[in-house]
């Protein structure tokens, strides 16, 4: 993403209508996680029972965390309509917290940051959703670097909440109590054909960077 192009809205009818805009535009055509990263992610966490991913489009997060945690219960959540066709997907908006999901999943995955309206909403429901001892694991596209990610996130609707990775940290470690656990370079990916539709096109260079917080 270039810094001409920061996610902005005026409001949340408006981040609502760009979100449906943009799964029919990519759901058919464009993946944002490869099984590479899911790999990554079980060598550091060998077993999880219940696992939650944000904001999935086609679902192929929960594919690969199912392939990969035999048994283990997984949930993707997507806001757009339309996304329930996919596997192991609930319509929900990922800012909002869901009682049954209260401190329940060992394992949150979620690359999509940067598409939050309201950041420490996010956050603030992401970790109330964790087990004790469960990890919050954040893909970010761009790496960490303040000028980086800042160009990811939304300022319009509050300009104080400009986040860049190391906002992120110091929300999850200093106001939430979290503790940070390890930072990797994510492994590029091309589509997978047994599990991605043979119509996902791209894949990612080694850009991006994984980080696992974990909560006490």
């Amino acid at each position: 993403m270039h810094k001409d192009s920061i996610l902005q809205y005026d409001n949340y009818e408006e981040y609502v209508k760009a979100q449906n805009a943009g799964f029919q535009r990519k759901v058919n055509s464009h993946s944002g996680v490869g099984r590479e990263t899911i790999l990554e992610i079980k060598k550091r966490i060998p077993t999880a029972t219940n696992i939650l991913c944000h904001g999935t489009r086609a679902g192929y997060e929960q594919k690969f965390f199912a392939s990969e945690y035999e048994g283990a219960e997984v949930i993707g959540t997507e806001i757009a309509d339309g996304c329930e066709k996919f596997d192991m997907t609930v319509q929900w908006d990922m800012h909002k917290p869901k009682e049954e999901w209260l401190g329940k999943f060992d394992i949150i995955y979620t690359n999509v940051f940067d598409h939050a309206i309201y950041p420490e909403k996010a956050l603030n429901t992401w970790y109330g959703q964790l087990a004790s001892g469960g990890s919050l694991i954040m893909e970010f596209h761009g790496g960490f670097k303040r000028t980086a990610y800042r160009s990811h996130t939304n300022t319009k609707t509050d300009p104080n909440l400009n986040y860049c990775y190391e906002d992120v940290d110091d929300f999850l470690t200093k106001r939430l109590g979290s503790e940070r656990v390890e930072v990797w370079r994510s492994p590029s990916f091309e589509p997978d054909q047994s599990i991605h539709d043979d119509k996902i096109r791209g894949g990612y260079g080694g850009g991006r960077r994984t980080v696992q917080h974990r909560k006490p």
